[in-house]
This record gives C-alpha cells, sequence and structure tokens, in this order.
C-alpha cells in the first residue's frame, strides 16, 4: 500500500498494554510491499537503534537491498538471504514462507484497510454491529506498544457490557524462568517471547463457543502470566481479542488472524507512544533512564514489525475524544 493510503492519527486518552524486544535481535513476520505492487512477508526483521517507522504506511514503504549475514542472538542463525531495507531496517526474507491469505485480501487491488477518525461511542456502535444472535463473533485489536488498544478495547467492553468480553493476548507472555531458559530476557515482548500456537489453539476454543473457556491473563506487577484469571462464557456473542501480533505474517501468528470475523488497527503518533511507554515502565518499577533505553531499543524494535502488519486489518482506526 503507498504512503499516502495510511494517515497518522491521534489518540488524546488512555494507555495499553505493550510489549518489548532488543533492536538487536531479529524478528520474523513484516510485510513489505514491493515496488511492482505485490505483498511479501519477510521472515526476519534486523533493527538498529534509533530507526523508527512512524507510521503503518512507512513501515510498507521497501526498496531493494544486497543481501548480507545476519545472526540472532541464541539462535544459531548465521546468513539469510536476498535482503530488503526500509527506513535504516535491513529485512531479510525467510526461505519457503507462505503469505497469509489476509494480506493479499486485504491489499489487493482497489482494497486497502479502511481508515476512520471515530468517537467511543462511534466505535462502540461499529463494534456491537458485528453482534448475532446466537452466534460467536472474535473482533480483533492490534497496534504498536503504546498505541492504547488495550484501553480501547477495555471501554468499548464496558460499554457492551454482558455483550461482549474482553479476551487480552498478553497471558500468552512466557514465563520468566522459560524466557531465562531460552536466553531472551532482555528482548521480552517480541513475538518468540510468547506462546503463540497456545494462543492460536485458544482462539479455535473460543470460537467454537461450545464451554466456558479459561483465559490467562499477565500481571504488571508480577511481570508474569497468570492461567485461568478470565472466564470466558459461551454465550457470550462478542469477544475483542487484543494484542501486538494479531495481524503478523510469520508461521506461528498469522493463523491467528483466520480467527477473527473483523480486525481493527490502532495507530497513533510515534512520539506520543514512546512517550507513555516510558512512562508505563518507570510505574513498574524501572529508573528513568532504564525505562528510556528499553523502550528505544526493544519495544520499538517491536512496534516496527507490528506496523507493517497493519496491512492485513479491515480498519485502521483513529480514536478520538468525545
Amino acid at each position: 500500500m503507498g504512503a499516502e493510503s495510511v494517515e497518522r492519527i491521534a489518540v488524546r486518552d488512555g494507555a495499553e498494554q505493550g510489549s518489548a524486544a532488543t533492536g538487536e535481535a531479529t524478528a520474523a513476520g513484516a510485510v513489505v510491499t514491493e515496488s511492482n505492487g505485490a505483498e511479501a512477508r519477510v521472515g526476519e526483521v534486523r533493527t538498529s537503534e534509533g530507526t523508527e517507522a512512524t507510521t503503518a504506511s512507512e513501515a510498507g514503504s521497501v526498496a531493494a537491498s544486497v543481501a548480507s549475514p545476519v545472526s540472532e542472538p541464541g539462535s544459531g542463525a548465521e546468513s539469510l538471504k536476498d535482503s530488503v531495507s526500509y527506513l535504516g531496517t535491513e529485512v531479510l526474507p525467510e526461505a519457503g514462507a507462505a503469505v497469509h491469505p489476509h494480506a493479499g485480501a486485504a491489499t489487493g487491488p482497489g482494497r486497502d484497510p479502511e481508515r476512520i477518525e471515530a468517537s467511543l461511542d462511534e466505535l462502540v456502535e461499529r463494534a456491537r454491529a458485528l453482534i448475532v444472535p446466537g452466534e460467536r463473533r472474535l473482533l480483533g485489536m492490534a497496534g504498536a506498544p503504546g498505541a492504547g488498544k488495550s484501553t480501547l478495547a477495555a471501554r468499548i467492553v464496558a460499554e457492551l457490557g454482558e455483550e461482549a468480553t474482553l479476551v487480552p493476548m498478553d497471558g500468552y507472555h512466557l514465563s520468566r524462568a522459560v524466557l531465562a531458559d531460552l536466553g531472551r530476557t532482555d528482548r521480552k515482548g517480541a513475538p518468540d517471547t510468547f506462546d503463540a500456537a497456545g494462543f492460536v489453539a485458544l482462539l479455535g476454543r473460543l470460537q467454537e463457543a461450545r464451554e466456558t473457556v479459561y483465559v490467562p491473563s499477565y500481571d504488571r506487577d508480577l511481570h508474569e502470566p497468570v492461567a485461568a484469571a478470565l472466564a470466558v462464557s459461551p454465550v457470550t456473542p462478542l469477544l475483542i481479542v487484543e494484542g501486538n501480533y494479531l495481524l503478523l505474517d510469520d508461521p506461528e501468528w498469522a493463523p491467528a488472524r483466520e480467527f477473527l470475523d473483523a480486525a481493527w488497527y490502532v495507530e497513533i503518533p510515534t512520539g506520543l507512544r514512546t512517550e507513555r511507554l516510558v512512562a508505563r515502565h518507570e510505574a513498574h518499577g524501572k529508573s528513568p533512564e532504564h525505562a528510556r533505553e528499553w523502550v528505544f531499543r526493544s519495544d520499538e524494535a517491536n512496534a516496527r514489525l507490528i506496523e507493517a502488519s497493519a496491512v492485513n486489518a479491515d480498519l485502521i482506526v483513529t480514536p478520538v475524544q468525545d
């Protein structure tokens, strides 16, 4: 999609749950648009500190680049094939990887994600319109760390009452002990620091709506996932599923998109988003220096990957204050 097809947006209230990854680690799943208009899923992204994509459309603006060897800390990977680069970020394709079907559908000829600016009331009504009596619908809400998706999702659920339940992706964080064993503690929040297969399996159970399903949550004070923290009734017609990687074109994460009846992408200016993230990390115990280091090394590496997945949304949302 062209740079003109996605607008920069602003949110004036709320904050959302975020995640982190190191800027030096490689991360799988970015989607780019080549000069001939074809969509390509790239397997890994290597970012350098200080490089920043400010909107989803900018993250999709790419140019061909020469191949270069890359190693991911702890992965044992020594080299990858042809690369493309955008905005100072080196993007490397993953051999044999399939493009997720929703990517082509969302960005094919004449089909870009719809873009709107809307109040909370208007977004509540859009969510309500998805409800079909006697059926189970899943609305996905994605966005980069600090974009406000968690707060927005929670507010919509509160307005819909018994008609909706919130299902957070963050409960599928790997525990600190597992991350330490895997050598991934310093990039907690990257796609491979979650149980993606477990999350996809959860969406399948939720879609079937045969029984009460107990869903994990993430405790930001403990910095750990908490099992069976939320109960989802089989009679609740609408589930709002929120998380960073719902739209990611990655072999492990891409199946999640198939379970979503609709997908929204929430985006705000980078400066506001990073300001929120620094404040959040400080509120949960990091020093101001450590908070900023984590945001610009780790959270922003994830943000660039997530922004590239916006092409798989149905709607790019600009929430505005009522």
